[in-house]
């Protein structure tokens, strides 16, 4: 994950502001197996398949007494926030942030379930502006977030162009959405989704250029 590559690279803004500190071991997006249980879990076994959450919250502030955990001022991201993440061998997790992974889906394909609860949350939050309807959709950027953005419209009967100058991964979507490397005809759509994961969509000449 780039974020993995930004806290390698120390250029994440959490570190850059000090809100997050060095030593930390990456890995926010994964899957795993329980190999033991504290005293008190109910729900959960050793063996059972997993996906974890990134955000653990403080429980205690009033962002938390409101059910929003994500506004936790005291809050720690697995592999991100002043809390060890997956590439370690073991990573200790609340149980109330842990979800039992379905039988026959891939561990690689559960580890997905992270950047599809972004987008998940996203698109709960626009829907609201739908009011039922399907309107054409334009997703910039083909990176992780926008290819499974893409495909998530596509399932809800939405038609979707994909824009992003790099042909590697539009290739991805080729048959699934339209694609494109023209920033281009952008009126044509009611809903634009930005997931270049930059401040600033670069256009230059017509064409998308997004890292």
């Amino acid at each position: 994950c780039r974020t993995d590559l930004e806290i390698y690279d120390r250029e994440l803004g959490y570190y850059k502001s000090g809100h997050a500190r060095y030593p930390i071991v990456p890995g926010h997006e994964f899957s795993g197996e329980i190999v033991q249980t504290g005293a008190n879990v109910r729900d959960l076994k050793a063996g059972d398949r997993v996906v974890g959450e990134c955000i653990i919250p403080c429980g205690l502030c009033p962002s938390c007494a409101a059910q929003q955990p994500d506004a936790c001022s005291n809050r720690r991201e697995v592999g991100v926030v002043n809390y060890d993440g997956a590439y370690a061998r073991f990573v200790p997790m609340p149980a109330d942030r842990v979800h039992k992974v379905p039988q026959g889906v891939d561990p690689s394909a559960a580890a997905l379930a992270e950047p599809l609860a972004v987008v998940s949350k996203a698109l709960r939050r626009v829907r609201t502006h739908w009011a039922g309807r399907r309107p054409r959709c334009a997703v910039l950027g083909a990176g992780p977030i926008g290819n499974l953005f893409a495909q998530v419209l596509v399932a809800a009967g939405h038609e979707v162009v994909v824009y992003d100058s790099k042909p590697d991964r539009l290739e991805f979507l080729k048959k699934k959405v339209g694609t494109s490397d023209r920033l281009e005809h952008l009126d044509r759509f009611e809903t634009v989704v930005e997931a270049t994961g930059r401040r600033e969509v670069k256009v230059g000449g017509g064409l998308l250029r997004c890292a």
